[in-house]
């Protein structure tokens, strides 16, 4: 059975269809149930015989799609802003929710890093609250460090102008005595 479904969740043809016309699809096969999604495909009963919540990584894969809807083609910053600013209230949500990050445990490999995405792109007010709970997802290995080097900088560029890790190309790094600083306030 081949199935895809739009964002109304109207069954469409596979074929000849262009990708933008998509949101995400269904494929159900002998060996499994596969989800392709804009940012690749994934074996949903992998998720799921693994004690993934269903719902929760499927949420969590059109998250991951709109944060990129417009950053991909660098076009229609005004959507995108507005996605962000709903991409954030769900992120909100589920943590009022779940009371932690929603990484690795919850939502497997693939989806570890969609709250950190939506949070990096989100107000410095976001992600100044978040930037504790992202360092203990990494402490807690639901994340690896690199997107909490790249939260931190981006905390630092919209503060003071410089940056720690070097992780956003044309700003300058802040002095050695402060990286040193942040470096051990994180355990980076």
């Amino acid at each position: 059975m081949l199935v895809l479904v739009d964002q109304q969740n109207s069954p469409k043809s596979l074929w000849g269809m262009p990708q933008r016309d998509y949101w995400w699809c269904i494929i159900v096969a002998k060996y499994g149930v596969f989800l392709f999604t804009e940012i690749g495909a994934f074996v949903i009963t992998d998720y799921t015989q693994n004690q993934f919540d269903y719902d929760l990584v499927k949420f969590m894969a059109d998250l991951a799609e709109r944060d990129q809807r417009h950053r991909k083609a660098n076009d229609n910053w005004e959507n995108q802003n507005y996605l962000d600013s709903i991409n954030i209230s769900s992120i909100d949500s589920l943590f009022k929710q779940h009371k932690k990050y929603i990484g690795k445990s919850m939502v497997g490999e693939k989806f570890n890093h969609t709250m950190w995405a939506v949070i990096q792109h989100s107000e410095l007010a976001q992600q100044k609250f978040y930037l504790p709970i992202v360092h203990k997802a990494v402490q807690d290995g639901d994340l690896k460090p690199v997107p909490l080097e790249m939260l931190i900088d981006r905390i630092y560029l919209k503060k003071y102008g410089y940056q720690i890790f070097g992780s956003q190309s044309g700003w300058n790094l802040a002095d050695d005595i402060t990286i040193q600083k942040v470096k051990s306030k994180y355990g980076l």
